[in-house]
């Protein structure tokens, strides 16, 4: 429906010339998606698996890890003697602003889902919800996130901003993922709504803009190659977050659960069953003796305070990254309509 929609009312750019199908096959770069495809995947599944089916020394999470590094090598050499259209133009990536920019969209990924990951975790521990009333409580500060797309978009348009509408949306994500490491049990509701709302906020308005930065950075005729680039980019850094998130967790509470409940007196045998009780789901600590159950929500919530302030580490490294990418060859500018 889309493609029949596009083909119908979709003009073509200028200079687009009329190709038989045979030659417009020839410049769809099949080889280079099959190899990101395989490559991107077997990433997925080390980072899927590691820490939860499977140990992260096991012999076949540690085959997948090279044979994604093997496939991304072959991916690389394959974009750079394409004769078709490439869908990453590996060779125009190699200034240093592409570079940083190309890391910057990285990081604005993993935080973004880091930051996600993490809030309804949050909400069941030091609020005691259920899953579902965690998830509501993200239902308004999530309209941020629409609201600061089309802030984004009305300033691209009415001022020709670019840059630094991107830098105001990095910082304001950092500032988001600051003011929720202030949470506690006794933050009021709409004191809470307020504090969610940077990061979202932040989001909306660093996404279109960095990736319109990018796109403008190479022209617009390679805008496809540009934007499937950034969003490759970006969805790496969200599982990257995801999954850096919930290891950080999972190793500092169950070293500080089984630290604290040995100082309590509890026997070995017992601490381990604790432990893998709650690995397994977090409702398992309210069925806890309540002394007990204050040592490990006191554990659980500082684990994720420290991932959260890694995720806000993130925000601010890629503020520096994008100060130093000022001093870089490009200069993206906003083209005039």
């Amino acid at each position: 429906m889309f493609i029949l929609v596009a083909y119908s009312y979709v003009n073509n750019q200028r200079g687009f010339q009329e190709l038989h199908i045979s030659k417009l096959l020839t410049k769809v770069d099949l080889k280079g998606a099959v190899l990101i495809f395989l490559a991107i995947s077997s990433q997925l599944l080390v980072l899927t698996l590691g820490g939860n089916e499977l140990a992260w020394t096991d012999y076949r999470l540690i085959g997948l890890g090279f044979l994604s590094l093997l496939l991304t090598l072959v991916f690389i050499d394959a974009e750079n003697k394409t004769t078709a259209v490439p869908i990453i133009r590996l060779l125009d990536y190699k200034d240093l602003f592409s570079i940083l920019q190309l890391a910057i969209n990285f990081l604005i990924g993993l935080a973004a889902f880091a930051y996600l990951f993490t809030l309804p975790l949050l909400f069941q521990l030091e609020f005691g919800d259920t899953a579902s009333a965690a998830g509501f409580r993200l239902m308004l500060p999530a309209l941020s996130t629409p609201i600061g797309g089309l802030l984004a978009g009305l300033l691209m348009e009415r001022y020709k901003l670019l840059r630094s509408l991107a830098i105001s949306g990095i910082f304001t994500m950092l500032v988001g993922n600051l003011l929720i490491l202030t949470v506690t049990n006794s933050t009021r509701k709409w004191v809470l709504n307020f504090l969610l709302m940077p990061a979202n906020l932040g989001q909306g308005l660093a996404y279109p803009s960095s990736l319109f930065t990018f796109i403008f950075a190479h022209g617009i005729e390679h805008q496809a190659s540009s934007t499937a680039t950034v969003y490759v980019l970006r969805s790496i850094g969200g599982v990257w977050g995801v999954t850096g998130s919930s290891l950080i967790i999972l190793k500092l509470t169950r070293a500080r659960i089984s630290r604290h409940l040995k100082d309590y007196g509890l026997k070995h045998r017992e601490v381990k069953t604790i432990v893998k009780r709650i690995s397994q789901s977090i409702a398992s600590i309210q069925d806890l003796p309540p002394d007990i159950k204050s040592l490990v929500l006191k554990d659980y919530v500082s684990a994720i305070k420290v991932s959260q302030f890694c995720t806000a580490a993130c925000c601010f490294l890629a503020c520096v990254l994008f100060c130093l990418a000022q001093f870089g060859k490009r200069k993206p500018q906003m083209p005039h309509a």
